[in-house]
């Protein structure tokens, strides 16, 4: 038997495909699938950073017309929360501290009371209270601190001389 050069070259890349000696020119392939996730909460911090405190300095006694000043809030909320900043009715509040309203905030020295309302606007007619969707302070989140002026007021200063004070507390609903 008379075997060509090409036939035994055949014959020998025959045998060694059979027994995956030589590699496929197709490489096999499979996949999978996988998820990317990430969970973004809402948030909001509120702080008074300096200046915060609303003082009204110091007056001589009389009956002269009303005295302002404002202090500053700090809010700041994840990008898209709606929030609502609210003021209580301070510690020696007249009425209900939790829920203000407009005459029931005053401050205190040795038993005589000084009234005092806060604001949302410099022109006082906002009055800054606690109750949701009443008079609150509104706004959406950006993911910066956004800057809010308190603006107080004290209708008069006729009243014994002291060192007036009272503490608010400023909260943050969203």
């Amino acid at each position: 038997m008379h075997l060509s050069k090409q036939s035994i070259t055949l014959s020998v890349l025959a045998s060694a495909l059979s027994l995956g000696m030589i590699a496929s020119a197709h490489a096999a392939e499979d996949s999978a699938t996988f998820q990317v996730r990430i969970v973004i909460q809402e948030s909001c911090t509120i702080s008074a950073t300096a200046p915060t405190d609303i003082d009204f300095l110091s007056h001589t006694r009389s009956t002269g017309a009303p005295v302002t000043a404002t202090g500053t809030l700090n809010v700041n909320c994840s990008a898209g929360t709606p929030y609502a900043i609210g003021l209580t009715g301070g510690v020696n509040s007249a009425a209900d501290a939790a829920a203000p309203a407009a005459g029931d905030r005053r401050m205190f020295s040795g038993g005589a009371y000084v009234p005092y309302d806060l604001y949302r606007d410099g022109g006082f007619s906002n009055f800054w209270g606690n109750t949701t969707a009443v008079n609150m302070q509104t706004g959406t989140g950006n993911a910066a601190s956004q800057t809010y002026t308190v603006h107080g007021r004290v209708p008069s200063t006729n009243f014994p001389a002291g060192t007036y004070t009272d503490t608010v507390t400023a909260r943050v609903v969203y």
